[in-house]
């Protein structure tokens, strides 16, 4: 590599590099606040997780575990 390609080289590095890393923070912003607007994240969804819109794992898990019996149950007998 002669001194002349490495300083072109180092040049353009220069001048683009610093664009490009501008470029991909203002599309990072750019994408969380989007998501924040949507809701995503933010004090709405804390809001909403705090009034009971997200059920605990245990109620869930509970609740998946009585419909497989339920299912079971009809399965064994055809009836509910």
């Amino acid at each position: 590599m002669d001194a002349n390609y490495a300083g072109q080289l180092l040049l353009s590095i220069s001048i683009f590099a610093p664009g490009l890393i501008l470029l991909a923070l203002i599309a990072f912003v750019f994408a969380t606040t989007s998501l924040e607007r949507i809701g995503l994240f933010g004090a709405q969804r804390k809001a909403l997780v705090a009034a009971g819109h997200n059920p605990a794992p245990a109620d869930v898990v509970a609740n998946l575990n009585e419909a497989v019996r339920s299912k079971t149950e009809v399965k064994k007998t055809g009836t509910k």
